[in-house]
């Protein structure tokens, strides 16, 4: 399937399904398996690192792997979402519940927490746990566009940065009810959810009363996380 009708162009389709092939590589070897122009590709290249469906390693030259094909999925369901949500309000339709509210299941859960990420410009704070490994390279691919990313990690692995506090999954599903995530962006808005056995819960929204309390309670999270404990 193309990825053209997700808003991407036929270069970037093609580099992507390219990358997906190989799993990582160079902007220099997809440009000789597809034969497309090395500057096109990484243009192809940079708009996917953009958009979340490929993170890069940085460095000269720079190599670039394919996002995981759950993630993958999620961020395009997400997209499809928004783009739904945007459509209701020109057409006059309010509170249809694709923009804000309740997320059901783990493709718009993950789907909704990875844009989140993506589109942060300046500040991105986040609870995640191994739980969630889509969120890993999202969060490091962040950080190297020049976010500021501050992450508490409920175990391992943990993206790079992060502050890890490896709780045990039984002590965090006895107080949450299964394992959470919770996300802020740019101050803008917010992603929170509740990995649980049989249901994937979650709530987006960008209510500027919600936003900064919440916003309030992570930093103090990180502040806390980032304490040495005196025993």
């Amino acid at each position: 399937m193309s990825l053209e009708p997700f808003g991407f162009t036929r270069t970037q389709d093609i580099v992507f399904w390219a990358l997906t092939r190989r799993g990582s590589a160079t902007g220099y070897a997809i440009a000789r398996d597809t034969g497309i122009a090395r500057a096109n590709v990484y243009h192809a290249l940079e708009v996917l690192t953009k958009r979340g469906l490929a993170s890069s390693s940085g460095g000269r030259p720079s190599g670039y792997q394919a996002t995981a094909a759950d993630a993958t999925l999620a961020l395009l369901a997400g997209g499809v979402r928004r783009e739904l949500a945007d459509l209701a309000l020109k057409l006059g339709i309010e509170g249809d519940g694709t923009q804000e509210g309740e997320l059901q299941g783990r493709i718009e859960v993950v789907g909704e927490v990875l844009r989140c990420i993506a589109a942060a410009a300046l500040e991105v704070l986040a609870v995640v746990g191994p739980w969630v490994p889509e969120l890993l390279p999202a969060l490091t691919e962040a950080r190297r566009r020049g976010v500021a990313v501050r992450v508490v990690s409920l175990g391992l692995p943990a993206p790079e940065g992060a502050i890890v506090r490896d709780v045990p999954p039984a002590e965090l599903g006895a107080y949450w009810g299964g394992l959470p995530v919770a996300v802020v962006g740019d101050r803008r808005r917010v992603v929170c959810g509740v990995f649980a056995p049989d249901d994937v819960r979650g709530v987006a929204t960008s209510n500027p009363g919600v936003v900064p309390f919440l916003r309030h309670l992570l930093r103090r999270e990180l502040a806390t996380a980032a304490t040495p404990r005196v025993s």
